[in-house]
């Protein structure tokens, strides 16, 4: 059985969710004075392994890698003094199993929506505005190593 969602739906909420807590972020924080970080949008199954989601837990693997690369690259180019490069920081940012069309459609699928059904039930989906006020605090604060895998939890647990 399969699904498609609208990856344009799915980033239209992220982004709206995201830009609603940078606004929250900014009337606290003052002026911004910091510098670029690029965020990937990583998921627990970039470092878990799911029965029936190997393309999904392979594509985010490989994606938190190719972050951690270029964090690794920006820092060496840096620390040798090898031109001019920008602070730039990267950030694999897992943010929990989000209440979202893409999460109502994997509910939906026989072979594979069970559990997060009952996560569902039992209010344990992370609301999107939520997740995305702590990936800017993350961000705001610098509380992460470039190239880092964090999790949404990993914050919530510290």
């Amino acid at each position: 059985e399969t699904s498609s969602v609208s990856t344009t739906t799915i980033t239209a909420s992220l982004a709206a969710a995201l830009a609603t807590a940078v606004a929250r972020a900014a009337s606290l924080a003052g002026p911004f004075c910091c510098n670029a970080t690029v965020v990937h949008t990583s998921s627990l199954f970039a470092v878990e392994p799911a029965r029936s989601w190997g393309g999904y837990c392979v594509a985010k693997a490989a994606a938190d890698m190719l972050h951690a690369v270029l964090a690794a690259e920006f820092a060496h180019a840096n620390a040798e003094g090898e031109g001019e490069l920008p602070a730039l920081r990267t950030l694999n940012y897992a943010p929990g199993p989000l209440d979202t069309d893409m999460q109502a459609a994997v509910r939906a699928s026989a072979s594979v929506g069970a559990e997060f059904r009952r996560m569902k039930e039992r209010g344990q989906l992370v609301d999107p505005f939520a997740s995305a006020e702590v990936l800017v605090r993350l961000i705001l604060c610098e509380k992460f190593e470039s190239g880092q895998h964090v999790d949404y939890y990993d914050v919530l647990n510290t």
